[in-house]
């Protein structure tokens, strides 16, 4: 709908988020760009960079390089790279740890998707 209003120049009110626009642009979404797009992740990704290096190097958190989607209401464990279940969470891979995370909530995830929405755009705004 949104490429069919922008073909025949109709003026739409819809607003995109910066991540989206990130994504859309093919650039790499960092830590900072999900700020105001996941309050939440971004705080608790931020206490896990800022913590104590004594304090995540102890296991405190308890953290692997995994995380939990839900799909169609069940959960499912994501390794977040090769091995990531049995990968501990340390003060030495924590920007790593956080960069794969945002990079799989915020990429990887819906990548199915936003190709569908890749596609369709094209088709509607290209010329065959």
């Amino acid at each position: 709908m949104i490429a069919l209003a922008l073909l025949h120049r109709v003026q739409i009110s819809i607003a995109f988020d910066r991540v989206f626009f990130l994504q859309l642009a093919g650039e790499d979404i960092s830590f900072e760009d999900i700020r105001d797009a996941h309050p939440y992740l971004y705080s608790g990704c931020k206490k896990i960079l800022e913590m104590d290096t004594k304090m995540v190097d102890e296991d405190i958190l308890r953290l692997t390089f995994v995380c939990e989607d839900e799909e169609l209401g069940s959960r499912k464990v994501v390794e977040l790279c090769p091995n990531g279940k049995n990968t501990i969470v340390n003060s030495e891979n924590r920007n790593k740890y956080v960069n794969l995370l945002v990079k799989h909530c915020f990429v990887t995830s819906i990548a199915h998707q936003e190709a569908y929405f890749d596609h369709g755009f094209a088709d509607i705004i290209t010329d065959r």
